[in-house]
C-alpha cells in the first residue's frame, strides 16, 4: 500500500503492484559475469501461494480504489480524509482538476505545486491481469551465480553443458546450455 505521507500533505494514496521506477538489480559488469539457472518450483511454492492470496484480494474489490488529498482542495481539510475514487479511472485526476479550478487564486499559487505532481503521479490499478502477468513464471525458481570474471561464468557455463550431455540431460537443461 503506497501512502507515505504525513496528514497535511498532498497525496495519492492506494495499492501499487510494481515500484514506480524499476530497479537494477545488477550493474551490467555483474550482469555480465552472472548466469542464472532456472528450475520447476515444487507446487504450492510462495510465488504461487502470493498469487492465490493477491487474485483473492483482487477478486473482494481491495484494489479497487484510490484516495486523494490536496488540502482545502480535494478531500475532508477538516479531518484530513482523502477523496475516494475508483483505481482503474480517471476519475481522480478529472475531479481534482475540476476542484483545483475552483479554488481561491491564492490557494492555486500555494497548492499548484503540490497538484500539479499528483496530477503527474502514475496510476496503475491492480487487476487480475496484473497479477497474472507478475505472477506468470510462478511454476519458475530462480537461481543466479555471480563470477569474479566474465570468462569464469562461461566457464561454469561450458563445464556444465559437458557434464549434461554426459548425463544425457542436455535436452531437460534450460537455454542457453542447449
Amino acid at each position: 500500500y503506497n501512502n507515505s505521507y504525513d496528514y497535511y500533505t498532498s497525496r495519492l494514496s492506494g495499492w501499487s503492484f510494481v515500484p514506480p521506477e524499476r530497479q537494477a538489480v545488477f550493474s551490467d559488469d555483474t550482469w555480465g559475469r552472472t548466469v542464472v539457472v532456472s528450475f520447476a518450483a515444487p507446487p504450492g511454492a510462495r510465488k504461487q501461494q502470493d498469487t492465490q492470496r493477491y487474485l483473492s484480494r483482487q477478486a473482494k474489490g481491495m484494489y479497487d480504489k484510490v484516495y486523494v488529498y490536496a488540502q482545502g482542495v480535494i478531500g475532508d481539510s477538516m479531518v484530513c480524509s482523502d477523496a475516494e475514487f475508483p483505481a482503474a479511472t480517471d476519475e481522480w485526476r478529472d475531479a481534482l482538476r475540476e476542484r483545483f479550478e475552483s479554488v481561491s487564486p491564492r490557494l492555486r499559487a500555494l497548492r499548484g505545486g503540490e497538484v500539479d505532481t499528483l496530477l503527474r503521479a502514475p496510476c496503475h490499478a491492480v487487476t487480475r491481469e496484473s497479477i497474472s502477468l507478475e505472477y506468470s513464471k510462478c511454476m519458475t525458481d530462480f537461481v543466479f551465480f555471480t563470477f569474479s570474471t566474465r570468462s569464469r561464468a562461461e566457464r561454469f557455463c561450458e563445464l556444465l553443458d559437458a557434464a549434461a550431455k554426459d548425463a544425457n540431460l542436455h535436452d531437460a537443461l534450460p537455454s542457453p546450455w542447449r
